[in-house]
């Protein structure tokens, strides 16, 4: 009897961590569920040319493709840094959290990474996304206020 309540107790501490209680959702949500995609593709470090920084997001030209990535917070002060250092695994830079961008003083691991066709198909991927996310946002406040 005293397994089945470690069991049981197990299962249900389990099952509401992995619940969103807050209802946020995610541009990396929004993201996976557009293009189909885990978050985790990964670019050669030496194929990258140029980055940009807007907040949590950020993006990549590599060589062939373009890239549209999140970090798990927010990276104070790197969209104002004149470099930035990719770090990863064995030469690659991945989305998942075993990469990260350096920028003066700042370590940032990177949560997601999506792999695009070019620089057009990213960002409207990412203006999708930010749509969905305002669209979101809106209901949220909506249902708040019928609750009042």
């Amino acid at each position: 009897m005293k397994k089945m309540f470690v069991v049981m107790l197990s299962l249900f501490v389990f099952s509401c961590s992995n619940t969103k209680e807050d209802g946020n959702v995610k541009i990396e949500d929004i993201l996976r569920e557009n293009t189909g995609q885990n978050g985790r593709a990964c670019v050669r470090i030496s194929d990258i040319d140029s980055y940009g920084f807007d907040g949590r997001t950020f993006t990549i030209n590599a060589r062939r493709k373009y890239y549209l990535g999140t970090t798990l917070m927010r990276c104070h002060n790197a969209d104002m840094a004149a470099r930035a250092v990719f770090d990863g695994p064995a030469g690659d830079f991945c989305g998942g959290g075993s990469s990260r961008i350096v920028v003066r003083n700042a370590r940032c691991s990177v949560g997601t990474l999506f792999e695009f066709e070019n620089r057009e198909a990213a960002f409207a991927a990412k203006d999708a996304a930010l749509e969905a996310l305002a669209q979101a946002g809106e209901a949220d406040a909506k249902e708040a206020a019928e609750k009042d």
